[in-house]
């Protein structure tokens, strides 16, 4: 019988999994044009937000010095249908990037694993390699919306602060003085939240693993009669994984509590100096 010819497989994280650096690189070039619209969709939503209270500024001065507002109102009436609209097109167009993205790391993560043949399964689990699949590439698959958010999402802050600066430097000075607490919170979250993330998926693939192990070996373990130790065993990653869940869950809490603690307090800081 003749022999099959060898077929290459992908550079980059082992046979039929894909490394890292190149999986973000393969969703980035899928996915750049939506990231760029992405991009100017919210740098649109940023400043339609920091002209908002403006706008509302002067309509509120128009009313309270016996007019109808003046011109502002129109403004007003623009910027918030102009909010709503681009906060719309960006929710969609944010969910349908996140598919389509997850879907090219599937379909990517598919040829490799035909490329690579049953060793790839093997040398990393029926269960990993599920998890990689539909958990993962789900995660991986919001890399070109993060990032297409991070300018809007630094520029909303900065033009707040500036705007809080020209009114009255006063107010910015308040802002700077709280926003070390608020920084050291966001970075301990931050920390916590990955480490519970990391956990759980670990937890989540051996737990997946396992059960495949059980099911394909279900005839076996009948006529041996091991069911409850097999049950025991394809179980035992669920009670880590529990505890991981939970962990996240008071890691959210703790940081919404201090959050909500400090977030009015810098508000009252601001008010009573203005």
């Amino acid at each position: 019988m003749p022999e099959r010819a060898a077929v290459p497989v992908p550079p980059g994280g082992g046979p039929g999994v894909p490394d890292v650096p190149g999986a973000a690189r393969l969703v980035l070039r899928r996915a750049r044009g939506r990231a760029v619209v992405l991009a100017l969709v919210g740098l649109a939503a940023t400043a339609v937000e920091l002209a908002l209270p403006a706008a509302l500024g002067a309509a509120l001065d128009g009313l309270v010095a016996g007019g109808a507002g003046g011109a502002a109102l129109p403004w007003c009436v623009g910027l918030i249908g102009a909010a709503v609209v681009l906060e719309g097109v960006r929710t969609v167009l944010a969910g349908t990037t996140d598919a389509r993205a997850a879907a090219v790391l599937r379909r990517d993560l598919v040829d490799r694993l035909l490329a690579a043949g049953p060793e790839a399964v093997r040398r990393h689990g029926t269960g990993e390699t599920v998890t990689r699949g539909t958990v993962n590439a789900a995660h991986a698959g919001g890399l070109p919306v993060a990032l297409a958010g991070l300018v809007p999402a630094v520029l909303t802050p900065v033009g707040g602060l500036v705007a809080l600066f020209l009114l009255d430097p006063r107010l910015a000075l308040v802002v700077l003085l709280g926003a070390p607490p608020l920084v050291v919170l966001l970075r301990s979250f931050a920390r916590s939240t990955a480490d519970c993330v990391s956990r759980y998926q670990d937890a989540q693939g051996a737990l997946a693993a396992r059960l495949v192990e059980t099911l394909a070996g279900a005839r076996t373990i009948a006529a041996a009669g091991t069911r409850g130790r097999e049950r025991d065993r394809a179980l035992e990653p669920l009670v880590d994984l529990g505890r991981q869940g939970r962990r996240l869950w008071r890691v959210q809490g703790a940081a919404a509590a201090r959050a909500a603690v400090l977030v009015p307090l810098l508000v009252l800081g601001v008010v009573a100096v203005g």
